[in-house]
């Protein structure tokens, strides 16, 4: 199966971002491979095509992001034992000005370093309340 050449162009801008400071974790996080797997696939499954492309689009967001952060929310797992810290929104500005609001997730297996793991951005909430009044 033939990838597209932005999905390509993204793949090769993810394997450049050196790692770099958070302080929110107050450590440094790295960008390996499985981060870059992470967005590419879903337990072990292709995502669709939308879905890669949507994920692929924020790499160009990810040193900004984990960089400017100033909190982040930590959840544990006991097995395998590990860290998933959840950074806050931060806002970001695209090359035509349009801001956005994106949130990575970075993880830490065991003793080892922080990784990045997930990005998303902030979609606007619709009211989804059937009576709104109760």
């Amino acid at each position: 199966m033939s990838t597209s050449p932005f999905l390509e162009q993204q793949k090769q801008l993810y394997k450049n971002i050196k790692p770099c400071y958070c302080k929110a974790v107050r450590a440094m996080v790295y960008f390996n491979s499985e981060g870059l797997r992470h967005l590419l696939y879903d337990k072990h499954r292709p995502r669709n095509f939308k879905e890669k492309h949507y994920r692929v689009s924020l790499i160009n967001y990810l040193h900004e992001v984990v960089t400017k952060a100033n909190a982040a929310t930590q959840q544990v797992f006991a097995n395998p034992p590990c860290q998933i810290w959840i950074l806050e929104w931060v806002e970001v500005e695209d090359i035509k000005g349009a801001k956005y609001k994106i949130k990575v997730v970075i993880r830490k297996l065991g003793n080892g370093n922080f990784h990045f793991w997930s990005v998303m951005q902030k979609r606007n909430k619709k009211n989804t309340t059937k009576n709104p009044s109760h």
